[in-house]
């Protein structure tokens, strides 16, 4: 599956078997790939699962022999199936977004209850995460994908690290407005997959009454990777504030 640092948990009834090439059974990247559902009975299912935190996309590869219409490898989402192949399928990549959230992915192979057809064997191969999941799975932290976790301590959950191009598992100093020009300034980097997050920053004089500095909240088209949020002027507060918040886009 092309994971190694996942947890991956099995589902129901049968085995899976990593087949590595070279293999008459053919793993679609030419190295190793899942292979089951040899051993499934009738009116069962088999399969394994893994949890990963969105926002985010997964992608993979799958493939199955199998009675057309009646078996079929199927993939889940949260306990709901969102897609499925059935018949004789070759290699066919799937690819699926995640909303903002824990998620249960299942890949599981249902039988029928008579009745065999084709090999019964289902394929699936080189599973990859992209946004906040794939980043946060980069790291191989596991299940611990939870963006609200704070593994390292520094103040910042993950999802916040994320948002600010950072390192989950390295310890950080939370991004801190300055003063420039007689107007405060942040300055913060965003990830290359950034588009999933809302960036936010907000101004007060007296740190009760906040309102948005959307109106200064510049994002630079050439540079996607820098998000930068100023406060023009300081009006007739003795002081001024500034607050920054990221979270998954509304």
């Amino acid at each position: 599956l092309d994971q190694p640092d996942r947890d991956w948990f099995r589902e129901g009834e049968g085995n899976w078997a990593t087949i590595v090439a070279p293999h008459w059974r053919n793993p679609h990247d030419g190295v190793d790939a899942a292979w089951g559902g040899y051993d499934v009975p009738h009116s069962g299912r088999g399969g394994f699962s893994t949890v990963i935190h969105g926002p985010g996309e997964v992608t993979f590869w799958w493939k199955v022999s199998s009675q057309l219409y009646f078996d079929s490898l199927k993939f889940e989402i949260d306990g709901r199936a969102v897609d499925y192949i059935n018949g004789d399928v070759d290699w066919t990549q799937r690819t699926f977004s995640l909303d903002y959230g824990l998620h249960v992915l299942t890949w599981v192979y249902e039988k029928d209850a008579s009745v065999d057809g084709g090999s019964d064997w289902c394929w699936v191969d080189q599973v990859s995460f992209s946004g906040y999941s794939g980043w946060i799975n980069s790291f191989a932290v596991g299940s611990r994908t939870n963006g609200v976790f704070d593994l390292d301590h520094d103040g910042m959950d993950q999802f916040m690290e994320f948002a600010l191009g950072g390192n989950p598992l390295g310890w950080e100093s939370v991004p801190a407005a300055a003063l420039s020009g007689g107007a405060l300034e942040l300055t913060v980097s965003k990830p290359a997959e950034w588009e999933g997050v809302y960036y936010q920053a907000e101004v007060s004089g007296d740190l009760i009454n906040w309102t948005s500095s959307e109106d200064s909240v510049q994002d630079e088209d050439d540079d996607p990777t820098t998000y930068w949020a100023q406060d023009i002027g300081t009006g007739t507060d003795d002081q001024r504030f500034m607050r920054f918040r990221a979270g998954p886009a509304r």
